[in-house]
């Protein structure tokens, strides 16, 4: 009411009633329009000679200008006094052509994307007609449609005028409604939308339309009119998806910027990014006193990567930070629809809790689309469209259903729409067609791919349900998608009440397993580099599969999928996956049994075992690897393994050992063909002569080892035997064709994103930097083998740069 306002929003509406800007204010009274700007937000109060020209320049009647001077002065008075007559705060579009707003007062402040709403309002003052605000729910469509729109308050004579549609349930509900916020009464002689488009015909207005996701058509159709009939009229629409009619212009909202992974950023540093300033603004709001220290910053920019940057989310979970500590914030987060809870009372329903925003946007999806969305959440860390029609498509009648559907649905609201199940199957073909209907609703999340990453060749549509997926063949280019991980979980426990969790597990778990074995045949060859960024790519989708695996009791094939990923572990440094896994799977129940699978996970469980400094350990995994091996006939795993207990030998000091291994190793990979296994054997027996002092046998053998190398097309065999020819060249002493030859090296694994190698190189360059005197150069190469040891994971290894 009117009586409630201080002087600041008083003067506002009165200017506006006069259709003035702050600007044309300020020149009237002769000062700057920031002074005019801070007066109406109570930030400064005016003078008795600025009111009385505020007086002058907004026409108060002369028996009202001492009560409009006390009040413009009076920081104590909640309203306006008696003498000075009520202001009308909405005239009809139909009957003036004074600005005026319908925009609703908010009681936070708007935090960030000051590049979202520039973007905005330059599209709106320019050419635009109209603006359309794509997002998932509670991503903040609403609030940067309203902070654009109190941006361009000024811009449009006609006013600005705001359109909740969110409590319409009904299409027919949405004219009126537009009609009632812009002042408009139906005349019994023509339809209400004539009396619309024919009021606007010469308006210069914005009009925004909210929450329009659940009336999509209705919209559009009216959206289309009004553009055709008012050139002069902007509509500014939030919504789920795109009206798609001519001369829109979509624009997806994205999450709050959050701070960078893994990053060591201090206090300040961390509070410049907007996911960490909403939280922080609206915990203090509930507990004043929070502050961002030392002990709470890291689990703080987890908090907000953990909540996808949403702004609803981040809001729901600082209103716990009044009972909750960051920490156990975070440690809750698993139960983020529990958590994330009460919200304020006057907010819609679908506002006050993630669930039912989240909910909200589930509800209007078609059955099959649902089916779709609820299989995807089986995915980690986002799919290529392959993988989805490989592993999503079918009727359901495969699944395996092993738990009940109540297990699943322990948190399942009253208001949740029940589960349907489409009878028809899904097809490859209706996966692409429904994924591009999930993106275009926002529940997906499009993501170039890396150039040079393989993609997979479809599924055949005829194909059984277990038969094995087979990975393709790497071509170049591809687009990735993912859902938020919010919408995953809340997938996960779609999935688990619809009794398909299981099947769609069991082909996820097939389908990266033969990814995984068909990588690791590309991985000794010239597709290394393109088959180590696949992997990379599929790391979260690798890592649930091989969770699955151990869970549901099927070890033999997560022995598989380790084997598989053993070397990918071992070039591209992923020191923690082959420890944890090396750990549980090797020693599960069931994975006893003396088979081919058990033989090759023993090899990457044996590095790990090294790693941890239990030589005795590593020893034995390999041994008895090697006796497997052997009894099977697998001459190709027995070489490898044979290689593995030589530079095992060498690391125990065991010199002779290690060359009968080597040896044997080098006879068996001659004897089979297998070429890689020959260029790794030489590049060991080949490092092995330079340590001995034996030059002319370490020449003949590390020349071979990079012929056969660079035959097979391995790049990181290449890179292993410039690098020895390198310290063979420091050995004999000469340095120059040493340091050129460990530069190439380190070229190669850079390329390949060998951080271990890496690391060893940059050791190597410090100390003959450090050697020649050069200090500059030697402390810019240990800093950056520190620098990608921390990046490893591996703190405790940088003492050896040291």
């Amino acid at each position: 009411m009117e009586s409630d306002l201080s002087f600041g929003p008083w003067l506002q509406r009165r200017r506006k009633r006069l259709d003035l800007t702050q600007a044309e204010l300020a020149q009237r009274i002769g000062y700057a329009r920031v002074t005019i700007h801070k007066i109406e937000t109570d930030q400064l109060r005016a003078s008795r000679q600025m009111a009385e020209k505020l007086a002058d320049a907004l026409a108060i009647a002369p028996h009202e200008r001492e009560a409009f001077v006390r009040f413009a002065r009076d920081t104590a008075r909640a309203g306006p006094p008696a003498a000075l007559p009520p202001l009308s705060d909405r005239v009809p579009v139909s009957g003036s052509s004074r600005r005026r707003h319908s925009l609703p007062i908010l009681p936070t402040r708007f935090i960030g994307r000051e590049r979202e709403v520039q973007g905005g309002c330059e599209l709106l003052r320019g050419d635009v007609r109209l603006l359309t605000l794509t997002g998932v729910g509670g991503i903040g469509k609403t609030r940067l449609a309203l902070e654009i729109a109190a941006v361009l308050d000024e811009t449009f004579p006609d006013g600005v005028w705001f359109v909740d549609l969110a409590p319409l349930a009904e299409p027919d509900l949405v004219l009126p409604a537009v009609a009632t916020v812009l002042g408009l009464r139906e005349h019994p002689s023509q339809p209400l939308h004539t009396t619309l488009v024919a009021a606007l015909r010469s308006r210069r207005l914005l009009l925004v339309l909210d929450n329009c996701e659940h009336l999509v058509d209705t919209c559009a159709r009216l959206s289309e009119e009004i553009v055709r009939a008012a050139p002069d009229v902007r509509i500014l629409v939030t919504s789920r998806e795109a009206l798609r009619i001519a001369g829109e212009v979509a624009r997806p909202v994205p999450p709050l910027a959050l701070p960078p992974r893994g990053s060591d950023l201090t206090v300040v540093e961390l509070q410049q990014h907007e996911a960490v300033r909403l939280f922080i603004e609206r915990a203090r709001a509930v507990r004043p006193s929070f502050a961002v220290t030392g002990q709470n910053a890291v689990t703080l920019a987890k908090i907000c990567w953990r909540l996808d940057g949403i702004p609803l989310a981040l809001e729901l979970a600082a209103a716990r930070v009044g009972v909750l500590s960051v920490g156990q914030i975070d440690a809750r987060l698993d139960d983020r629809f529990r958590l994330l809870t009460g919200g304020h009372r006057t907010a819609l329903p679908r506002q006050q809790t993630l669930w039912a925003t989240v909910d909200w946007s589930y509800a209007l999806l078609a059955a099959p689309e649902r089916r779709l969305f609820d299989r995807l959440s089986v995915f980690a860390g986002g799919w290529t469209l392959e993988a989805a029609e490989a592993v999503c498509a079918g009727d359901g009648s495969w699944m395996t259903g092993r738990r009940s559907q109540e297990q699943g649905a322990a948190i399942m609201h009253e208001s949740a729409p029940p589960i349907t199940h489409d009878p028809s199957p899904l097809t490859p073909h209706d996966v692409l067609d429904l994924v591009t209907r999930l993106v275009d609703q926002s529940l997906v999340v499009v993501e170039d791919e890396p150039p040079g990453a393989p993609s997979t060749e479809p599924a055949p549509p005829d194909r059984q349900p277990f038969d094995k997926p087979g990975a393709g063949s790497p071509s170049p280019g591809g687009v990735r998608y993912r859902l938020l991980e919010t919408l995953r979980q809340y997938g996960r426990e779609r999935l688990a009440v619809s009794g398909e969790a299981d099947g769609i597990h069991e082909r996820h778990a097939v389908y990266y397993l033969a990814l995984a074995e068909e990588a690791a045949l590309h991985l000794q060859e010239t597709e290394q580099l393109v088959w180590l960024d696949r992997l990379q790519a599929e790391r979260d989708n690798l890592r649930a599969a091989l969770q699955w695996s151990r869970e549901e009791g099927d070890v033999q094939a997560g022995l598989r999928l380790m084997g598989a990923l053993g070397f990918f572990w071992y070039l591209r440094g992923h020191v923690t996956d082959r420890a944890a896994w090396g750990e549980l799977l090797a020693e599960a129940p069931g994975a006893e049994a003396r088979t081919l699978a058990r033989a090759k996970a023993l090899v990457p469980a044996s590095v790990s075992a090294t790693e941890r400094g239990d030589l005795a350990k590593a020893r034995a995994l390999l041994e008895e690897g090697l006796s497997i091996g052997r009894e099977l006939g697998d001459n190709v795993l027995v070489a490898q393994t044979l290689l593995r207990l030589g530079r095992l030998a060498q690391t125990r000091g065991d010199e002779a050992g290690a060359s009968r291994l080597f040896e044997e190793a080098l006879e068996i990979s001659r004897a089979t063909g297998a070429r890689y296994g020959v260029a790794g054997s030489l590049h060991a027996y080949g490092r092995q002569a330079v340590r001995r002092g034996d030059y002319p046998t370490a020449h003949l053998l590390l020349d071979e080892a990079l012929v056969a190398a660079r035959q097979v097309g391995e790049r990181h065999g290449i890179g292993n035997a410039i690098e020895y020819l390198a310290e063979l060249a420091q050995s004999e002493g000469d340095f120059t064709l040493a340091y050129h030859r460990i530069v190439d090296a380190l070229a190669i694994y850079q390329e390949l994103g060998d951080q271990i190698a890496q690391v060893g190189i940059q050791n190597w360059l410090g100390r003959l930097a450090y050697l020649s005197a050069d200090y500059a150069a030697s402390h810019a190469a240990y800093h950056a083998g520190l620098k990608l040891m921390k990046a490893v994971g591996r703190v405790d290894w940088c003492c050896q740069l040291l």
